[in-house]
């Protein structure tokens, strides 16, 4: 909206120069959409051009449309009457795709990158995260009343980012927007520890005081958007340093039962890393707790054919292999597994070892994070 105009202005001059680069060299596989909101075009709230949510560019690794999509943001910008905005709507259109009659379409088809998850198309192997920048606070349903029906709240917004797994990182434009932001952050994981009791959110930096004893990445910018490209990305870069795992794990879809089980076999660095035996309770440790971005896992996968009978040719099959983390693929391998030929009236239901496979995972380096940014 109209009070937005020096953050944009700043995202603008250093998007291709600052954020884009810079992110890149953090996360190679990186993906991007934009988004933006003013709120329901109903007055006293909003004015008839203005939306509670708008995805400029669904998830992309192509900076062309990015680029496009942020030089758009003020191509007018809105209006949005009163203080508070839709932020929250926003929120919730960005992880469900559901739209809003009328005003906001559904999410279309898979996104340029290739996602289909959400309602930005995020990926199904990535780290999700959702920058929500802005300098207003968001709208209750309440506040609406008659005027508008099915507006959805804060609580709806983080329930549904939470069953996509997206992390909701803030950047506070003033102090109105500060407190839904960390409402936000908080109840989507977005935290970190403090620093000698203190935490290093505020602008350029400085100190905040924890929320009941922890950091929610809400980063603090000048009110006239100073210093905000560098804001989105130490947003990130935190995230990514904070971000843990609390469970890794292997799984496949072998309907044949080739895959006698997946074993956990070390990280790399191992520190604070340790293994379980979980999926199922089978004396092999089959899970890693306890993993951080960039961790590299190894996992055996033993196979054994007890099934499939030899034939005068041979036979392959395709089995998928996944490395689940927090109940998110973070990487999917196919495996071709080979059935030899033999005579079958010698080798007839013998079972066989079929060997073991290793499989090497980074989480945030064979995974890859999609970030949207929305603003209003």
């Amino acid at each position: 909206t109209g009070s937005f105009g020096g953050e944009i202005d700043n995202l603008q001059a250093q998007l291709r120069s600052v954020v884009l680069p810079e992110l890149r060299a953090r996360v190679s596989d990186i993906a991007f959409g934009v988004g933006r909101f003013e709120d329901f075009p109903v007055e006293p709230f909003g004015t008839a051009t203005d939306r509670p949510f708008r995805l400029l560019t669904a998830i992309t690794t192509q900076e062309n449309l990015v680029t496009s999509a942020v030089a758009s943001l003020d191509q007018p910008l809105g209006n949005g009457a009163d203080i508070p905005e839709s932020g929250a709507e926003a929120l919730y259109q960005i992880a469900t795709g559901e739209g809003f009659p009328g005003l906001v379409p559904e999410l279309a088809g898979p996104a340029p990158g290739g996602g289909s998850l959400g309602g930005a198309g995020f990926r199904s192997d990535a780290l999700r995260v959702v920058v929500h920048v802005t300098d207003a606070p968001s709208h209750t349903p309440a506040d609406y009343g008659r005027a508008v029906s099915g507006a959805h709240s804060l609580d709806e917004a983080i329930e549904a980012m939470n069953a996509l797994g997206i992390r909701g990182l803030g950047i506070s434009s003033g102090e109105a927007a500060r407190g839904d932001l960390e409402r936000v952050a908080i109840g989507t994981g977005a935290v970190a520890d403090p620093e000698d009791g203190v935490c290093r959110t505020g602008v350029g930096g400085t100190s905040r005081a924890p929320v009941s004893g922890r950091c929610p990445l809400v980063f603090d910018v000048n009110p006239d958007g100073t210093g905000l490209a560098t804001v989105v990305v130490d947003a990130i870069a935190d995230l990514l340093a904070t971000v843990q795992y609390e469970e890794v794990w292997g799984e496949t879809d072998d309907a044949l039962g080739f895959v006698r089980h997946i074993e956990a076999i070390d990280a790399d660095p191992m520190a604070d890393v340790t293994l379980a035996d979980l999926r199922p309770t089978d004396e092999v440790d089959d899970t890693f707790q306890g993993v951080r971005p960039g961790t590299r896992l190894r996992f055996r996968a033993v196979l054994r054919n007890e099934l499939i009978p030899p034939a005068d040719y041979d036979q392959y099959f395709n089995l998928t292999l996944r490395v689940v983390g927090d109940g998110v693929t973070l990487l999917t391998r196919t495996l071709r597994v080979l059935v030899p030929r033999g005579r079958l009236e010698r080798d007839a239901g013998a079972a066989a070892d079929a060997g073991a496979m290793e499989m090497d995972a980074g989480p945030n380096d064979a995974g890859a994070a999609d970030a949207g940014a929305d603003g209003g």
